[in-house]
């Protein structure tokens, strides 16, 4: 009799220590994940549900495989909000374009399809051997060959041979997300190469997640979706932000004032939109009498949040008004590039010109890819002559 009292006692105390945490149980995550990706319990197998705790929060780690595809989810154990999400296809295929759902709460995967058929790479013919230094032979560029008036770190605006521009793939995981580009911070599409098939990885964050896609270059297909959360990131989408008031030639201007230089004295000056702890900033930097400049600049009140400076063997020991030499264009350094590898604009991409000063000396540092191979070069800013010369594969 006394045994079963205590076995008693022990289960009262348990069941009131259990009622002192909320958790909405294994079963009921595993729901809110299988509801999300329109699975039926039928269809999903290979199911995992494991409780897991991190930084003091509980939540439910699930996964399992459905019609082709493996999913992926962290719930929260107390509220069964999904805190990350992820759909790739088991075999390597794409996944389709979604149409976004009205239900918002738990912004939920489109219902998964039968496994569509798996898109290849455009042949665009084999590559050339590469000579044995490395060097590619150096032709003459066509002489109705267009000036390169475009910037060069974004060569796939205009798409070629097929290929989906940069902005048509952000559309395509904005709206795979349910958020517009005005919503959402950082948002970004840089053209790879994954397992020899042209993507765009397009990435943003918006209400403290982080969201990354890899989607076809060619047919504008998901192939893959990542969503994790980020205590970096806003809470709120972009447009319930206060608007800021600060420009980035006015952070500039900041930063010049401060370290008591003109913007006509100093060298490669920059000003970029950031995001840190969930407050927009600009880092600006430049480069004069020797040393470098670096300054965090808020975003709303043009405060000076941080500012650094220290030596720099690579930058110039004077002011730039004091040198009288003049640099050619990073347009103009761009296409001695391409003439050099014997290529026009619009067989290359992933391209980039950049300024920049090695024992104070300035040149353009300029790369790109084509055929399935990189090319970098480095160019003399003053004179326009190619300094030095790489090619390899990708």
């Amino acid at each position: 009799m006394k045994r079963i009292a205590v076995f008693l006692l022990a289960a009262a105390l348990l069941a009131g220590c259990a009622n002192t945490t909320k958790n909405i149980g294994t079963d009921e995550a595993r729901n809110i994940a299988l509801v999300n990706a329109g699975v039926s319990d039928g269809e999903a197998t290979h199911i995992e549900v494991a409780l897991e705790k991190q930084a003091g929060e509980y939540y439910y780690d699930i996964s399992f495989t459905a019609n082709g595809y493996e999913y992926e989810y962290e719930v929260d154990g107390d509220s069964g909000d999904i805190l990350r999400s992820k759909r790739e296809a088991a075999d390597g295929s794409p996944l389709p374009t979604p149409t976004v759902s009205d239900d918002t709460h738990h912004e939920p995967l489109p219902e998964s399809p039968e496994a569509p058929e798996v898109t290849s790479a455009p042949d665009d013919g084999e590559a050339p051997a590469a000579p044995a230094d490395t060097e590619p032979a150096e032709e003459p560029a066509p002489e109705d060959s267009t000036p390169v008036n475009t910037p060069v770190n974004a060569p796939a605006s205009e798409p070629s041979q097929g290929r989906i521009s940069a902005e048509e793939a952000k559309n395509a995981a904005l709206k795979h997300a349910g958020y517009t580009a005005e919503e959402v911070y950082d948002l970004k599409a840089e053209l790879d190469l994954e397992r020899g098939v042209e993507v765009y990885d397009v990435s943003f964050d918006v209400e403290g997640y982080d969201f990354d896609y890899e989607i076809n270059s060619t047919t504008g297909e998901i192939l893959r979706s990542d969503k994790e959360r980020d205590s970096d990131v806003p809470a709120t989408k972009r447009t319930e932000q206060p608007a800021g008031t600060v420009t980035a030639d006015a952070a500039k201007s900041t930063a010049l004032k401060h370290a008591g230089y003109t913007v006509e004295e100093v060298y490669d000056l920059k000003a970029e939109l950031d995001l840190e702890h969930g407050a927009e900033v600009y880092d600006v930097c430049f480069l004069v009498d020797g040393y470098e400049f670096d300054y965090e600049i808020s975003a709303s009140t043009g405060e000076i949040l941080r500012s650094e400076k220290e030596p720099d063997s690579d930058a110039p020991k004077g002011k730039r008004n004091a040198d009288a030499t003049e640099y050619i264009t990073s347009d103009e350094a761009f296409e001695k590039a391409l003439a050099k590898a014997g290529l026009a604009k619009t067989d290359v991409y992933d391209a980039e010109a950049e300024l920049d000063f090695e024992h104070g000396s300035a040149m353009y540092e300029v790369s790109f890819k084509s055929g399935g191979y990189e090319y970098e070069y480095k160019i003399d800013a003053v004179t326009g002559d190619i300094l030095k010369s790489e090619r390899e594969r990708d």
